[in-house]
């Protein structure tokens, strides 16, 4: 039973970090085509996260 639930923790944990690692990189990418500047991207990706 504890296993189970530390195993779902992790995973979760992981899915979490995937997940803001995928929003960033398409945030860096869109700042890019849209502001020529990665920096802007990632501004308004990290404000879309919080």
């Amino acid at each position: 039973m504890w296993e189970q639930i530390r195993s779902n923790q992790i995973r979760s944990a992981v899915l979490v970090i995937g997940m803001g690692a995928l929003l960033f990189v398409i945030g860096y990418f869109l700042g890019l085509y849209f502001f020529d500047s990665g920096i802007g991207g990632l501004l308004i990706a990290i404000a879309l996260w919080l």
